[in-house]
């Protein structure tokens, strides 16, 4: 087929015509090539219009294609649109996820070497891999895990594989207690057993295809032509196995775009698109960048926000459909009153529209999703089936109240024993445990018990704990928190202070919904059942969806509402401790995270924000004035650090200080580039200039 005969087949059957950089996409070819597409580009249409190209107009025969996606979706979506557009005068090629192809070079390995191929755990052992998981936390740990705890182990094992980390880096990630000793357990166990996770299909492909020339040559020899689709949020060894497959034949087609980079918790290496050239000095870079989804108002903000990050190539994104609505910032004073505006802007949706109500995390969904079940407004939940019971907040807060309902809950007490402001030690369990009996209360068989500490002091706190089933459930949080003193255990046991805001923030989001029921049965019902009611609105279809930002990647709406905007939610408390100490690759990621979401929107996107919506230290999310301030000119690479245009605060050594973040410190010097502040014995030096403007530093009189 000619080419212009290929693009006449598109015009006059679909409408699809392309614009001169979607153009020069389809046909380039002949070198390693880097496709950067923004948001609402059309990149999936042009990827697959490219593959025709090379099968109908270059003759490449189709089985020589590996086109390689993120998900098993977008796999599905591809190959559904090349027939779509193709099947009647092509045969389709092969799209596929990384990890099936590395499946199948680990399998081919096997054969060749006559040995029999591993198996995956997940298949093997389904869900007791969280029982393997459990066993090992409690080994090392001496202490049974929440379900959110263990979905942070595996996730940062399977981060530490993708990203190619050495032990004495993989020691350094901030996990849990013993995280080495649990990652080298699950190892263990998968050498002994013969199995392999989804992550070991990529270090083992990747050894075998560098350490078996025959079997590299003939993947080699097979897949000529190398296409990979969201390159931005492929990982550091999958760009490596890409690599090496692309080798002989120099044929690389990546399409991605570095500013839409978000999953770095799962290993995405943006920058392997940034060192593109480096890597590849034969290789060319071509840009899409008119964005086909959203009006001009909402790129104009979109682009503003990214054009703050460094770490990235410069793009104009420009818009087809005309200026539109401006960017809408609506202000609230309440958790309650953002859930209720949320709730009257569903209501008011045209008919015909879609509506999107986006957050940084799933915790902020939960009392609105309450809300919307009790109004009888119905949605679809996207991003998964949220249960409260999977973190351990709640879970404590839940043990607490039975152990009020019924002070003979042994596994309640086992849970929170050393939770309480009585620091009732493993050897009083182990007593209340050994003369425990049916229907006796836990309290009482302490009298008897070795404890060390002030009975006064346990006596006090038997009598609030049996007192929690006659509160009103926010009221009960609340005693929890702060007079049973399990935020003295938060404190004391959270490992660095943004993990501390980040339990804080759980029990600010049960509280709000505790705050629509009367009595704490009603409450602990709502829990009990929340799992089973998202994973049924996981199936609906409505117009209104509910999604963290993460789960909205690659779809659109007619209108976009983000909520919980705030400093420590929306850049997170670890991307703004990472960004005062220094590094801005966690704050450049929210960044991106933040310019995704307000790319979903097509017409309409509505940021809500607020003083003052939670505690009193809570501030209105940088990103909302980033969207409309664009960055200031930098400076030349060999430029002189400037000194400070801001006047150092008004502090003096030896004043105390409270930091968001950091907690309560004393000043040990203060300069005007630089405030040292004692923390807790731990010493910090702190950016005057961000302590200024972000007002980081608040005097205690």
């Amino acid at each position: 087929m000619e080419e212009q005969a290929l693009f006449a087949h598109l015009k006059e059957r679909f409408g699809i015509v392309f614009s001169a950089q979607q153009y020069e996409a389809v046909v380039s070819g002949g070198k390693p090539i880097l496709l950067l597409a923004v948001p609402g580009a059309g990149k999936t249409t042009v990827l697959v219009t490219h593959t025709a190209h090379l099968i109908a107009c270059r003759g490449v025969d189709p089985t020589q294609i590996l086109t390689l996606t993120f998900n098993r979706e977008a796999a599905r979506d591809m190959e559904a649109r090349f027939t779509r557009l193709f099947g009647e005068r092509m045969p389709a090629p092969r799209f596929q996820t990384i990890h099936s192809f590395c499946y199948q070079v680990v399998m081919n390995k096997s054969r060749r070497d006559g040995v029999r191929p591993p198996k995956l755990v997940e298949t093997v052992l389904g869900g007791k891999v969280n029982r393997l998981f459990s066993e090992l936390f409690r080994k090392y740990n001496n202490l049974s895990p929440s379900q959110e705890e263990i979905e942070e182990a595996k996730q940062a094992i399977g981060y530490a594989k993708n990203m190619m980390l050495e032990p004495e880096k993989i020691k350094e990630l901030d996990v849990c207690d013993h995280f080495m000793e649990i990652f080298n357990g699950y190892e263990s166990y998968k050498r002994e057993t013969g199995l392999i996770d989804f992550d070991d299909m990529l270090t083992l492909a990747y050894e075998y295809l560098c350490c078996d020339p025959k079997l590299l040559a003939s993947v080699q020899d097979c897949y000529r032509y190398v296409q990979v689709d969201e390159a931005q949020d492929t990982s550091k060894i999958q760009h490596a196995i890409i690599s090496v497959l692309a080798m002989k034949s120099r044929q690389l087609f990546m399409v991605g775009d570095e500013d839409q980079s978000i999953y770095g918790f799962r290993g995405a290496f943006p920058e392997a698109l940034l060192r593109f050239q480096k890597d590849y000095p034969d290789g060319r870079i071509l840009k899409m960048e008119r964005n086909f989804r959203s009006t001009d108002a909402i790129i104009r903000d979109a682009s503003t926000l990214i054009s703050h990050n460094k770490d990235r190539y410069d793009k104009q994104m420009h818009g087809v459909r005309g200026e539109g609505r401006a960017v809408e910032h609506h202000l609230v004073t309440s958790v309650g009153e953002q859930y209720r505006f949320v709730l009257q802007e569903m209501r008011a949706l045209p008919p015909g529209r879609t509506l999107a109500v986006l957050y940084r995390n799933n915790d902020s969904a939960i009392p609105l999703i309450d809300l919307m079940e009790r109004e009888g407004v119905g949605f679809r939940l996207w991003s998964g089936a949220i249960n409260p019971m999977d973190n351990a907040v709640t879970a404590d807060v839940m043990a607490f109240l039975s152990l009020s309902a019924d002070p003979s809950d042994l596994a309640a007490f086992a849970r929170v024993f050393f939770k309480t402001s009585c620091f009732i030690s493993k050897e009083v369990y182990a007593f209340v445990k050994g003369n425990h009996r049916p229907g006796v209360s836990v309290f009482s068989l302490m009298q008897d018990a070795p404890y060390k500490g002030r009975w006064d002091d346990l006596r006090q706190l038997s009598e609030r704990i049996e007192r929690l089933k006659l509160l009103r459930p926010a009221d009960m949080i609340d005693s929890v928190l702060w007079d049973i003193g399990y935020e003295r255990y938060l404190s004391r046991t959270t490992r660095s202070g943004s993990r501390y805001e980040a339990m804080l923030y759980k029990m600010d989001m049960l509280r709000e919904l505790a705050k629509g029921y009367r009595d704490v049965y009603a409450f602990a019902g709502c829990i009990e059942s929340f799992g089973a009611l998202c994973k049924e609105k996981n199936k609906v279809q409505s117009p209104v969806t509910l999604s963290t930002v993460h789960a909205s990647k690659g779809l659109e709406y007619d209108e976009v509402l983000l909520i919980d905007l705030l400093e420590g939610r929306f850049p997170s408390d670890v991307a703004i401790q990472s960004h005062v100490e220094g590094e801005r690759g966690a704050i450049e990621e929210e960044t991106r995270l933040f310019y995704v979401a307000m790319t979903r929107a097509k017409d309409r996107l509505v940021l809500v924000v607020s003083d003052e919506i939670s505690r009193k230290n809570s501030k209105v999310s940088r990103f909302v004035q980033m969207t409309k301030t664009p960055p200031e000119r930098p400076l030349p690479k060999t430029a002189p650090r400037p000194q400070s245009t801001q006047p150092p605060p008004q502090l003096a050594g030896g004043e105390r200080v409270r930091h968001p973040l950091f907690g309560e410190g004393v000043v040990q010097a203060v300069t005007r580039e630089r405030i040292t502040v004692s923390f807790d014995g731990r010493v910090r030096e702190l950016d005057a200039d961000m302590c200024v403007k972000m007002r980081l530093l608040t005097l205690i009189t």
